[in-house]
């Protein structure tokens, strides 16, 4: 920091402080002797910079008006005998500094505005960059207990969000946070750099930054599309226009979502002379925007393409400013789970941050919405059978009696009950099943699982949404030998006779498997690469209202 910088900052903190003496119209405290204990010993001192008393419960009764967040660093400053925490005796620390960043980047959801003092937000963003060592103790100790307050006033809203999941349809459990643990751990960590909320945020929120920073430069022209299509080795007057916007889809993307090193020196040995020319490298690019954005990875650009990539930049960010909030409510990853997403219409196996399998999913209707929430994976149901539920019984199984009296016969279908005035109805075991020959069982209010479907051809569809809520699976046998991998007594030749029988078996896995149904329409995958998907259900367009306030 320079000179000039440090006599600023000194103005602005001065500035901070009469302006908050004026507004809480305070007289000054009487003097009072300082309370500090000062028998720390040296394995329970984290540095010997220590706080007066008096000082920060002046701070607190000027300057936090909350009682919980005023308790909260009494609490906290007590417990550590008024030990400075963001300070030590080489400056400001590095848990510091990954705090600011970390609380910037979070809090910034909406606009520059959102929860934030300008005047100490100003200086903290010029002394992270500055000489935190050419201080006065008046400045210290006021920027000390500014981080402080900080922490403990922002840290809900920041990892939790300010808006009711449940309120949104959003069912699965946010995590849990405890500012005091979550400072501690902090402050105590080995590893200056401190991530919160888990790898999907922050992957996603580096694309944000990116985007935003894009947008600010003018963000990216609309593409009309003359050609029916464009494949490789054709020639228009559009493919430069073509080339530089998904170029900007790459670098905006982040280093991550860029070609192979090798296609990368490939391309630099093949650098097109005739700009006009849709070579190999456009068709890679192409490839790479059509998986980003859910559609066929053909390489030949087409219409769908162009539609995709002149979204404008702002509804973009929006998207992403969405899905982060999403993610702010997802709780803390176990080593192995399940992880569904609805609008991607796929399942992926996670184990030890690792995509162990992945498969096409179909998913509910857009009047029979899969429900978000999550749950314990605990039964595989060998030769189930199905247990139609009374909606579908009400409104398509007695229609389709009346017309047919053998309906149930040719569907193997036998009523084992009465409830309410209604038939209850099952399918048996075997062909033709709804559920096909295996499902998976994680007991919830909303009757959801997944199992296994006779209608393959669903699965080569794009867009998957057909089913009144459960969840169908690709790759059914796959997922049992997975999760009963661990059990010696069931091997493939077990799981395909069980999966083929006559009579319904149930297997208890353990353990249990954590199995998460999510709503994401822009996440980043294991390779980096950014992807957009579509707004199935609405959920977007609720959460904007919330959001931006339209």
């Amino acid at each position: 920091m320079t000179g000039k910088n440090r006599s600023i900052w000194v103005i602005v903190l001065l500035t901070a402080v009469l302006l908050t003496a004026a507004c809480t119209g305070k007289p000054p405290a009487p003097a009072k002797h300082a309370v500090r204990d000062t028998t720390i010993v040296a394995a329970n001192a984290y540095t010997h910079l220590l706080l007066d008393s008096l000082t920060v419960q002046r701070f607190v009764d000027d300057d936090v008006k909350d009682s919980a967040t005023a308790a909260a660093i009494i609490s906290f400053y007590n417990t550590r005998n008024y030990q400075y925490a963001w300070f030590d005796e080489e400056g400001l620390t590095g848990q510091a500094g990954a705090f600011w960043t970390n609380h910037q980047a979070a809090t910034a959801t909406i606009d520059n505005t959102v929860t934030r003092d300008s005047l100490f937000h100003a200086g903290m963003d010029s002394l992270i960059d500055g000489n935190s060592m050419t201080l006065t103790n008046t400045e210290r100790e006021r920027i000390e207990l500014g981080l402080t307050v900080h922490f403990f006033r922002y840290m809900s809203p920041t990892l939790a969000g300010e808006i009711n999941p449940a309120d949104l349809k959003w069912y699965i459990p946010a995590r849990r946070i405890d500012a005091a643990e979550a400072l501690d751990s902090l402050l105590n960590g080995k590893n200056p750099g401190w991530h919160p909320l888990g790898q999907r945020f922050y992957q996603l929120r580096t694309r944000l930054l990116a985007y935003s920073k894009l947008q600010k430069e003018g963000g990216w022209p609309s593409i009309r599309l003359k050609e029916k299509t464009l494949k490789k080795g054709a020639h228009s007057p559009q493919i430069e226009s073509i080339r530089k916007r998904l170029q900007l889809a790459v670098d905006s993307a982040g280093a991550a979502t860029t070609a192979h090193p090798a296609t990368e020196a490939h391309a630099a040995a093949t650098a097109p002379v005739d700009t006009t020319l849709f070579d190999s490298v456009l068709e890679q690019n192409v490839r790479r925007a059509q998986r980003s954005f859910g559609l066929p990875a053909t390489g030949i650009i087409d219409q769908a393409l162009i539609d995709e990539l002149n979204i404008p930049i702002g509804q973009r960010i929006e998207q992403l400013l969405i899905n982060l909030q999403r993610l702010k409510w997802m709780p803390e990853e176990d080593s192995s789970y399940i992880l569904v997403n609805i609008p991607d219409y796929r399942l992926l196996v996670y184990h030890r941050d690792s995509i162990v399998s992945t498969m096409r999913v179909v998913v509910g209707k857009a009047a029979h919405h899969t429900v978000i929430f999550s749950g314990q994976l605990k039964y595989v149901v060998f030769s189930p059978y199905w247990n139609i539920p009374a909606s579908i019984v009400r409104n398509e199984i007695l229609p389709a009696m009346k017309k047919d009296r053998r309906y149930l016969d040719r569907h193997r279908m036998e009523i084992t009950g009465y409830s309410a005035g209604l038939p209850v109805i099952r399918q048996k075991p075997g062909p033709g099943n709804a559920l096909g020959k295996v499902k998976f069982l994680f007991p919830n209010r909303y009757n959801i699982y997944l199992h296994d479907t006779p209608q393959r051809d669903l699965f080569e569809k794009d867009r998957r949404a057909f089913s009144h809520g459960c969840i169908r699976i690709q790759h059914p046998f796959g997922l049992a030998s997975l999760l009963l991998s661990n059990n010696p007594k069931w091997n493939g030749k077990k799981i395909r006779e069980a999966m083929n029988g006559s009579a319904e078996k149930w297997v208890t896995l353990q353990p249990a498997i954590p199995i998460y149904i999510v709503y994401l329409t822009a996440w980043v995958d294991n390779e980096g690469l950014l992807h957009f998907a579509k707004d199935i259900y609405g959920h977007d367009s609720e959460m904007a209202s919330h959001l931006f306030a339209r």
